[in-house]
């Protein structure tokens, strides 16, 4: 399933309940799960996507497509 990345800053041990710092975040909701359910089963998710930073060419072409009437 789609999901986030991670970055490792720096090289060492980590332990279960060590804590994760988030250093930035999009001001939107949409996930990369939200643009792969909109674009493959979901097609009724794909004006959620409008505004949101979805740096695919061809994820944006899909959306214009699908949502122009």
């Amino acid at each position: 399933m789609p999901g986030a990345y991670l970055r490792v800053v720096e090289p060492g041990g980590i332990r279960a309940c060590d804590p994760v710092e988030i250093v930035h975040g999009p001001d939107h909701n949409v996930t990369v799960a939200l643009v792969f359910r909109a674009t493959t089963l979901e097609s009724d998710l794909l004006p959620r996507l409008q505004g949101a930073d979805v740096p695919i060419e061809e994820t944006w072409e899909l959306v214009r497509r699908r949502t122009t009437t």
